[in-house]
């Protein structure tokens, strides 16, 4: 007899039915979570935030511009690579052998390497890229031709290469990081026309990436890259990468939620970013690099090492660590070398470097000078002035007055002088008053001593004479006959000279040489502002201390000021918060700082040019720490000694270092030379800066370690990942399902 189920017993039927079911696809799916690992997966698109416009993705092209060399580091290959994580130089598209004399490097390309284009990579490539291009005499990266004079390039074969050089380089596996060009592509070109080739925008590489479009718009641009899916080495994880390029960093700030990765600057950004609540973590990171104030050695006052073992002295560093923000202090350009070197901050410790130089405070000067005066029975004042080889007249309106006065013989225009007002006039000969419409409106001092009132307040003098002979009757101090200013003529008389002067014209109100003049900008949306009419650059630099700091300049024997001009760039704004520090804290010291401030075009032809007493600025010393091309004096004049430092120990130094490949040996030239240049003081090293790479969480296997650049936060992207997936674990079995079932 057949027994139907009833509709309830049905229904029970399924809902039991349903559960072993779940229950069973519950069990089998965690036994194989529980014997799979999470790996890995393919997929995912990074989108990186960049400052600056791309202009050659061409990695022989793209040393001065951040955009490019980001692009760029993904996009190409070199025989050689960095690694972050070693801080060693490793094979890349190449393997690598060295000879015993250390002359010959020998390069094999990989047999699986292709350009993007599908085409082999050959030792053709190789011999192109270094001796056609890069030693080519149109070559304009000077600095990148320069690492591969006087190397001998031959190819062997089809993928073997020779490098022969002309004596040992222990950095030279560093030099041939530089992307390979494919010559199949770019020896149609001239030499000289590479740069204007298409290439530039729409490259082919051998990286672990392929370009695949750039959209440029108004002030951004985007610029996509595609996984290289014939790469010779470890596949990416992440299938696509986008650059997003913005004219400022403020722009990108702005656009932060449509990025996954950026780097940070500003201290004040960084805190704002990497709040608790916020998506992004942070990576902080340090390169080899430094900042310093890099001291003209051919500087007429820096040109002594004692003065620049002074101004050392008297730099707090600590102090400008609280205005720069993260950072560590920085003592000398051979980071590989620690140890003290007996240099740190101290006023008290300055002011006695500065005791055996010839530069004194004003109150020194006077008592020594009244010293001499008292053996030889003369006015103290006078015999300054008379001592002088010029005579430097600072004038500071107390009242407004209208002034027309020629210095040597050299007319200047009428002008009017505020209350407030300051002027400084330097002479060999005299300064002549050709009018001046209020005596008493006018404060004069001359080689830092001040002098009486010319007159009553209203009176009008004309052709006043101020020099050497002259002078005495308005000194202050002087000893030899004392007279009230009452007795001082309101007029000029025949008691004191004057020069034969034809009767001035009525004053009118015009502009002076010495008064600053505006120019007109002109501001180019894909440019950084310069300034079209370049007047104030060729105008004489304005110095004149300040009324207040006229007592603690230094002097000399000869009368003159311890006046230097500092040039820095305008930008990154922290330059100028440190220059305005360094000011300050020298001032202290007896030392005036007058701070100039360019863009990075002009500055860089103020570097060119070494026009400047000091440059505050930074440099890196790349992937192998090679102090060679900032301090051997072959590289003064033009090359990146921005100290102009020449010192024959140096040098010899310099070059053991550089033909030594005995680590323990170069260690030892090494503290050698740091404590040749500290002694030297060619600069004053300040701070290595940490930076901040901002990235969105969800991106994993991120590991920022010593890099040496910004663009090697970009080395290891390759393996970063967004997606996962489970991969059953060796030796997995569904025969252990019960075993596993029964040990939950």
């Amino acid at each position: 007899m057949v027994k139907y189920l009833s509709k309830a017993e049905k229904v029970f039927s399924l809902v039991l039915i349903s559960i072993v079911i779940l229950t069973s696809w519950y069990l089998v799916n965690r036994f194989i979570v529980d014997n799979s690992d999470l790996i890995p997966a393919v997929g995912g698109i990074h989108t990186e935030g960049i400052v600056g416009r791309a202009q050659y993705l061409n990695p022989v092209l793209s040393a001065t511009n951040s955009a490019d060399r980001d692009i760029s580091h993904l996009v190409f290959s070199g025989l050689t690579k960095f690694n972050p994580h070693t801080g060693l130089i490793e094979d890349d598209i190449a393997t690598s052998e060295i000879s015993n004399d250390n002359l010959t490097y020998t390069f094999e390309i990989l047999p699986d390497a292709l350009w993007h284009d599908g085409k082999p990579v050959t030792a053709d490539d190789v011999v192109y890229t270094y001796r056609d291009v890069l030693q080519h005499e149109s070559f304009q990266q000077t600095a990148i031709g320069q690492s591969f004079r006087d190397v001998t390039i031959t190819k062997r074969d089809e993928k073997l290469v020779e490098f022969r050089l002309s004596k040992p380089y222990s950095f030279f596996l560093a030099n041939v990081t530089i992307g390979l060009l494919p010559k199949h592509v770019l020896s149609i070109l001239a030499t000289e026309n590479i740069s204007k080739s298409e290439f530039n925008t729409s490259p082919i590489g051998s990286g672990p990436y392929v370009f695949s479009s750039w959209v440029q718009n108004s002030d951004t641009a985007e610029i996509t890259l595609r996984r290289n899916e014939t790469y010779y080495g470890s596949l990416p994880k992440l299938e696509t990468v986008i650059f997003k390029a913005f004219p400022d960093e403020q722009s990108l700030y702005l656009a932060e939620n449509t990025l996954t990765g950026f780097r940070v600057s500003d201290s004040e950004v960084t805190k704002e970013f990497f709040g608790e609540s916020r998506r992004l973590e942070q990576y902080p990171y340090q390169l080899p690099q430094y900042s310093a104030l890099f001291l003209n050695t051919e500087s007429d006052i820096l040109s002594s090492k004692k003065v620049r073992f002074a101004l050392l002295l008297a730099t707090d560093k600590e102090e400008i660590l609280e205005k720069v923000g993260e950072a560590d202090i920085v003592d000398t350009p051979i980071l590989e070398s620690k140890g003290n070197l007996d240099i740190e901050f101290s006023l008290e410790r300055s002011m006695g470097a500065f005791f055996d130089t010839e530069w004194n405070l004003p109150s020194k000067v006077k008592e020594e000078i009244n010293d001499e005066a008292d053996g030889e029975g003369g006015p103290t004042e006078e015999k300054l002035i008379a001592d002088a080889t010029e005579l430097t007249f600072f004038l500071s309106a107390i009242a407004d007055t209208w002034i027309t006065l020629r210095v040597d013989g050299l007319t200047k225009p009428s002008f009017l002088m505020k209350k407030g007002d300051t002027k400084e006039y330097t002479a060999n000969s005299n300064l002549t008053f050709s009018t001046i419409g209020n005596a008493a409106g006018l404060s004069i001092t001359v080689n830092g001593i001040a002098l009486k009132s010319l007159g009553a307040s209203g009176v009008v003098l004309r052709g006043l004479v101020l020099d050497k002979s002259t002078l005495g009757p308005y000194l202050l101090d002087q000893q030899v006959q004392e007279q009230s200013e009452e007795e001082i003529p309101e007029e000029i008389t025949e008691e004191v000279p004057v020069e034969d002067i034809e009767e001035e014209a009525p004053l009118q109100p015009e502009l002076s040489p010495d008064e600053n003049i505006s120019d007109e900008v002109i501001v180019d949306e894909d440019e950084p502002a310069v300034v079209e009419d370049e007047i104030v650059e060729e105008q004489p630099v304005i110095t004149d201390p300040e009324p207040e700091e006229i007592d603690q300049i230094r002097v000399n024997s000869e009368g003159k000021r311890l006046i230097v001009r500092l040039v820095t760039a305008q930008e990154p704004e922290i330059f100028l918060k440190v220059a305005e520090a360094v000011k300050s804290q020298w001032l202290k010291a007896g030392a005036k700082v007058v701070i100039e401030t360019y863009t990075l075009p002009d500055l860089q032809q103020k570097i060119q040019e070494r026009d400047y007493d000091i440059l505050l600025f930074g440099q890196n010393l790349g992937y192998n720490l090679d102090a060679f091309p900032f301090w051997h004096s072959s590289q003064a004049e033009t090359g990146l000694n921005l100290s102009n430092y020449k010192s024959l120990e140096a040098d010899n130094l310099l070059v053991a270092i550089r033909n030594t490949f005995d680590e323990r040996t170069k260690d030892q030239f090494l503290n050698k030379l740091k404590r040749v240049i500290a002694e030297d003081t060619p600069a004053v090293f300040l701070y290595n800066p940490t930076h901040y790479y901002a990235l969105d969480s969800y991106v994993k296997n991120v590991q920022l370690d010593a890099l040496s650049s910004h663009s090697d936060r970009l080395t290891d992207l390759m393996y970063w990942y967004m997606r996962e997936d489970y991969r059953l674990k060796e030796g997995f079995s569904f025969s252990l399902l019960f075993s596993w079932m029964f040990g939950l």
